[in-house]
């Protein structure tokens, strides 16, 4: 599977923390109306490093959906990572566009993977108090 290039990682880095600072309790909702069939899908596919990628971000999501809820709370920093990862799961617009097999999803690949570093404390936690394998989650 190809990888990102340095210049491309930066780009996508910088837009996530800009994005970061701009996150509405409105996002968070669009997030969640939005991203559930592009986790299904990408749940489905041949392809490994995808295949966790969805784990993980199912996991967000149903974290995300555990705090708009009210059944969790959390900080709003760890909120908005969630929302910028998952929007930009669901967004067919991204750097690389997910219509590309394979490399269009090393963008998606890697927002997740930035967001996860974020929230992996509280990601964990959650894990552990609904009795899933972290392992499982590439956790």
């Amino acid at each position: 599977m190809p990888e990102l290039d340095e210049q491309q990682q930066k780009k996508l880095e910088e837009k996530f923390h800009g994005d970061l600072e701009k996150v509405s309790k409105s996002d968070v909702q669009r997030a969640l109306e939005k991203v559930e069939p592009v986790l299904r899908k990408l749940g489905g596919s041949t392809v490994e490093k995808v295949r966790v990628m969805a784990k993980q971000a199912t996991l967000v999501f149903e974290m995300l959906k555990s705090w708009w809820k009210g059944e969790i709370d959390l900080p709003w920093k760890t909120v908005a990572a969630m929302t910028v990862s998952l929007l930009y799961l669901a967004s067919p617009i991204d750097l690389l566009p997910d219509f590309f097999p394979l490399a269009g999803y090393l963008d998606d690949i890697f927002i997740v993977a930035v967001a996860l570093e974020l929230v992996q404390d509280e990601l964990k936690d959650f894990a552990e108090k609904k009795g899933l394998d972290l392992k499982e989650y590439g956790l």
